[in-house]
């Protein structure tokens, strides 16, 4: 059970950024330092959620003394066991508006998806990456691609996937955590962000947040023999700072995603490949799979749209078709 013990001095309302909470407590960036922070107790009377990335007014200057029970706990002045003394330093008064929140993670106000993968170790995942693409887009945030663990590939390996997701419009960072080769050029493409790795386990995100945030110390999984599936090994979600400015927040990874709240009509927009050519089909709300005289269909013929990414379209097309069935069943 957690508690504030102490007087409320002068207040000072500042800006800051939510970086990480610890159950009710939360640290928040203000003015080139962390504060830890409690929420005022009207926000929570009107529902309001607080997380990691929210923009919010703090009010600042406040001594506290956090008090919880476990075996590192010391006894107060009345004899009362449970507490031991953590810096209480100001309230949080009020969230502001949030340009987006994900639900997995919990996060808000991400301008940056950096969707890691790999080709070996385990294998190239097209769905997995083209869904959560998809997801970013359809929430208004630029995704960029990070192909790691490049140290197990040949020359040329990797160029067919490249040329596919730099012809979509799509940066791609080729790195290796491992070595640290290409990681210089990511830190500097995702600094003055706040960013979030996103990728199936075992990709190597956290050995990549750790070479990006030198002694963050995000733990290092490994690969399981049985599927050469990874483990998890990231449990939060946490912003740190980066050295070029910014945050970065490690995620827990995933290998299913729910696309719940997408139509069917709006899903080509979220493939970049396919915007020049929407409106030039024959039929109005064209879905670009069995119509006749289908722009999308004939730019997939002249491999102008990769058959990978269109296929990963109409798989995504048929997902949604039978959500919206059983919604109305």
């Amino acid at each position: 059970m957690l508690r504030i013990r102490g007087g409320i001095g002068c207040l000072l309302l500042k800006e800051g950024i939510v970086t990480g909470c610890i159950s009710d407590y939360f640290d928040v960036w203000s003015e080139g330092r962390s504060i830890r922070c409690k929420v005022r107790g009207r926000l929570k009377g009107e529902d309001i959620k607080v997380l990691v990335g929210d923009r919010v007014l703090i009010s600042a200057g406040i001594p506290g003394r956090l008090c919880v029970d476990g075996p590192n706990a010391e006894s107060g002045r009345d004899g009362t066991k449970g507490f031991r003394h953590l810096p209480i330093q100001g309230m949080i008064e009020k969230v502001l508006e949030r340009k987006n929140e994900l639900l997995r993670p919990p996060i808000a106000n991400v301008d940056l998806v950096v969707l890691v993968f790999t080709l070996k170790n385990p294998n190239f995942n097209a769905r997995l990456v083209d869904k959560i693409l998809v997801l970013a887009e359809s929430s208004g945030i630029e995704p960029i691609l990070c192909l790691n663990k490049i140290d197990l590939l040949k020359s040329g390996e990797a160029s067919p996937i490249l040329e596919i997701y730099q012809a979509a419009g799509y940066k791609v960072y080729l790195t290796s955590a491992l070595t640290g080769e290409g990681t210089r050029r990511l830190a500097s493409g995702i600094a003055n962000h706040t960013a979030v790795l996103a990728g199936q386990s075992g990709v190597g995100k956290s050995r990549l947040f750790n070479a990006l945030i030198p002694g963050a110390s995000a733990r290092v999984g490994d690969i399981s023999k049985k599927g050469l599936r990874g483990r998890h090994t990231t449990k939060h979600v946490e912003l740190r700072r980066l050295p070029e400015g910014g945050f970065l927040a490690d995620t827990p990874g995933f290998s299913r995603l729910d696309m719940e709240g997408i139509r069917k009509e709006e899903l080509s927009g979220f493939f970049r490949e396919m915007l020049p050519w929407l409106g030039r089909c024959k039929f109005r709300g064209c879905l670009h799979k069995d119509e006749p005289e289908c722009a999308v269909k004939d730019a997939v013929s002249r491999k102008i749209i990769s058959e990978t990414r269109y296929r990963s379209y109409l798989d995504f097309l048929e997902e949604l078709h039978e959500w919206e069935t059983r919604r109305y069943e």
